[in-house]
């Protein structure tokens, strides 16, 4: 089961029409340009008001020196970072896919391993079969960031053999395209589940984070 999240800034006045107010049809038209116009900005502002909230919550863990506060920290940083990536079948974020797992550390090692409070476990994520995106032979994906914007680093993986002792030679580096594509051309016969992942530090991030997503092709 893929978890969802709720789109807060679809619907709206989307599905008014103009002819059924005939004598109000040009306030009406300006009124709805506005709206979606202030929906927009709305929608960015909350973006950069995450990215906001996600670098202080860093900035707290990086200085917190009591445990049970700290673990409290943790746990928000990465319910922020869920909320500032995912991937879409659609351009415009609908049916989003958030990371079957995240992972938050100081460093990148052996090329893609984020070890932080927890281990890195990417390797035994295909272990819960349930949790993953089904492509049904969509050849591609979609990068969603909060703000629309991507961040100053960015890489994705795509792990196609055994996951165990997975290391960076084994993982296939995807380039994502200027319009937030994932090209991930997986062939439907291949009834194996693999690993896609991505790494991520934004310019004012402290810390890596690593989203892992189990893809199927079927």
């Amino acid at each position: 089961m893929v978890r969802n999240i709720e789109n807060k800034f679809s619907g709206g006045l989307a599905g008014m029409r103009k002819h059924e107010f005939p004598e109000f049809g040009f306030a009406i038209t300006l009124f709805f340009v506005f709206s979606l116009t202030l929906t927009d900005g709305l929608a960015h502002e909350t973006g950069d008001n995450l990215l906001q909230s996600f670098v202080e919550t860093q900035k707290k863990v990086k200085t917190c020196e009591d445990y049970d506060i700290l673990n409290e920290l943790r746990d928000k940083m990465e319910i922020e970072a869920d909320k500032l990536l995912f991937l879409s079948f659609m351009s415009d974020g609908k049916k989003p896919f958030p990371a079957t797992s995240i992972y938050i550390g100081d460093v990148i090692e052996e090329g893609i391993l984020c070890h932080g409070p927890s281990a890195d476990d990417t390797a035994h994520t295909t272990e819960f079969p349930n949790l993953k995106v089904c492509l049904a032979g969509e050849k591609e994906l979609y990068v969603n960031f909060a703000d629309g914007k991507k961040p100053e680093y960015v890489q994705f993986f795509l792990n196609v053999g055994p996951t165990h002792g997975m290391t960076e030679k084994t993982a296939k580096k995807i380039e994502m395209t200027e319009d937030h594509k994932i090209p991930l051309n997986l062939d439907r016969k291949n009834t194996e589940d693999v690993i896609l992942f991505a790494l991520v530090k934004d310019k004012n991030d402290l810390f890596f984070r690593k989203y892992v997503w189990v893809i199927s092709a079927i």
